[in-house]
């Protein structure tokens, strides 16, 4: 009816645009601006058809990064130290992952002697710290969006509110979905809640939040979990390695977990020394008010824990695989 054939061709027809006369008391109660789109449809001429669609000016400036490394180059040549402060936005995404890149091209895997340490403030874009490694720190005061951590092999993640908040209301939930996600090395430290799928896939990073969300450890491999507070439905889906731990575990939290892949059990000595390493390095580096109220009170507070296991683990013969082990080294060192 208006000449158009394919969706494609609507794009920047702002000529076509019309406020239907039903919506105006809409638009005018909740005073609703539509002139800047408006004011271009009244010329009626639309775009032109190489400038239909315009990419944000996210990349106007340089990445966070980039200036680190340019602040840094000393220390990261030196193999030395250096600690950064800047505000952040959530245009500010993929902060320490050029740097994690850099250091692996300067040095190869592992070969960072040094430390670069990020001291941010406000609201991180998505896939703060990704593909983090060792050398590298990034504390966050604040709250960061989705795929924190993302596919991390090393250093060191820690996230927490403005202590005038944390005051104000315990639980706040400060980050977003899909947090650890591949993660293969490193720590996550938390004091606040996270969103959903949290650690899945996570094949060896250790972690400290405060509540999940929906499907946290889903088909998680390898690493350590330590979840201070409520946990969502589907827990440890798909869940064949690694092990979690549930602090505050009743009926309801029971429930939510995925007894196909999954099995509760009490913390071994050595469970509770591990988790007491955690929880102290989750408080000397977050505040963390819950971590401090359960290390005060060890001994009671450890009764509330749970370990969870992936009942894939019940069929494997560790002793066999250690034996098995032994002799193939064995023969090496004969052979040598």
């Amino acid at each position: 009816e208006i000449g158009v054939y394919r969706l494609g061709e609507l794009v920047g027809r702002m000529d076509l645009l019309r406020e239907k006369a039903k919506h105006r008391e809409f638009i005018r109660k909740y005073q609703i601006n539509l002139e800047p789109v408006l004011a271009m449809s009244k010329s009626k001429k639309p775009l032109a058809d190489g400038i239909k669609l315009k990419p944000t000016p996210v990349r106007a400036g340089m990445h966070l990064d980039e200036i680190v490394i340019e602040e840094t180059r000393q220390a990261i040549m030196t193999h030395g130290q250096a600690v950064v402060q800047r505000s952040v936005h959530n245009t500010d995404r993929a902060i320490g992952t050029r740097l994690a890149g850099e250091l692996a091209f300067l040095f190869g895997r592992g070969n960072f002697n040094g430390l670069i340490e990020y001291k941010v403030n406000g609201y991180a874009g998505q896939s703060f710290g990704a593909f983090l490694t060792d050398g590298i720190e990034l504390h966050l005061r604040g709250a960061a969006n989705d795929f924190v951590g993302k596919g991390m092999s090393g250093g060191l993640i820690t996230v927490r509110v403005p202590k005038v908040i944390r005051g104000i209301k315990k639980k706040h939930t400060i980050l977003g979905n899909v947090a650890l996600y591949c993660a293969t090395g490193g720590v996550l430290l938390v004091a606040g809640r996270v969103g959903e799928r949290f650690a899945v896939r996570n094949s060896g990073a250790s972690a400290v939040v405060e509540g999940v969300g929906n499907h946290c450890c889903e088909y998680m491999t390898r690493g350590t979990v330590i979840v201070l507070g409520e946990i969502g439905v589907n827990f440890g889906a798909g869940m064949t390695g690694g092990t979690a731990y549930l602090y505050g575990f009743d009926k309801n939290m029971q429930a939510k977990l995925n007894r196909d892949y999954v099995r509760c059990e009490s913390l071994s000595a050595a469970d509770q020394n591990l988790v007491v390493n955690l929880l102290r390095k989750h408080y000397f580096r977050t505040g963390s008010p819950m971590a401090d109220f359960v290390l005060k009170d060890w001994q009671k507070q450890s009764e509330k824990l749970v370990k969870i296991v992936p009942l894939a683990l019940d069929i494997i013969d560790f002793r066999k695989i250690y034996d098995q082990h032994v002799s193939q080294r064995m023969g090496v060192m004969l052979n040598e």
